[in-house]
């Protein structure tokens, strides 16, 4: 079984292949280690090298209540005036750079934003950031987690009865990782997940 393509793998494929292959370069002779200002200044002229054109430290302007705020977002690089390049020099990516990745992608319009950290080590780390970041398989995911919500609820002996009325066999799960879809999908357990959050 081969695995969903993420929807980020086919936005901007090529642009998103320079881009990152201007960082490996920049990685390979700087390796990790330094500040974050030194990444970009040394990816700004590989992106000169490479002819890929990039504006650095576009400042984005925010809204409140229909006014323009007089603070601004920053982004490391917009390449191809529609991608957010955000750098980092640290050990780990964390859930707050990729939550300021999709801020830059909020406030500017954009669509794509390549987050990508020089201080990870032995590797450089990237991440591609899609502004809507729902994939075909987290919403199916969401989908089963939203339906199986009733089900959780239930005591094993309760499970175990629905299970056995439905014609289940005994090795289906709860959880949307290792549950049969068709399972899931029976219109008694539909039927029964609706009336249960009546």
């Amino acid at each position: 079984m081969t695995p969903k393509k993420l929807v980020s793998d086919f936005i901007f494929k090529d642009e998103c292949y320079a881009i990152i292959g201007a960082c490996f370069e920049v990685y390979k002779d700087k390796g990790c280690g330094f500040y974050e200002p030194v990444y970009q200044e040394c990816l700004g002229i590989e992106f000169e090298h490479c002819r890929i054109p990039a504006i650095a430290q576009l400042g984005l302007s925010l809204e409140y209540r229909g006014r323009i705020l007089s603070q601004k977002y920053f982004t490391d690089f917009v390449c191809y005036d529609k991608i957010i390049v955000e750098l980092k020099a640290v050990t780990e990516l964390a859930d707050e750079h990729r939550a300021q990745v999709l801020n830059y992608l909020k406030a500017g319009g954009f669509e794509l934003g390549l987050l990508v950290n020089f201080g990870h080590y032995p590797k450089l780390q990237y991440e591609r950031i899609v502004k809507t970041q729902v994939t075909p398989d987290s919403s199916e995911a969401i989908y089963l987690l939203n339906l199986l919500d009733p089900l959780n609820r239930l005591n094993d002996a309760e499970f175990l009865m629905l299970k056995l009325f439905i014609g289940a066999r005994p090795q289906h799960a709860r959880s949307p990782l290792t549950a049969d879809k068709n399972w899931i999908e029976n219109p008694f357990v539909i039927v029964f997940c609706v009336v249960w959050r009546v």
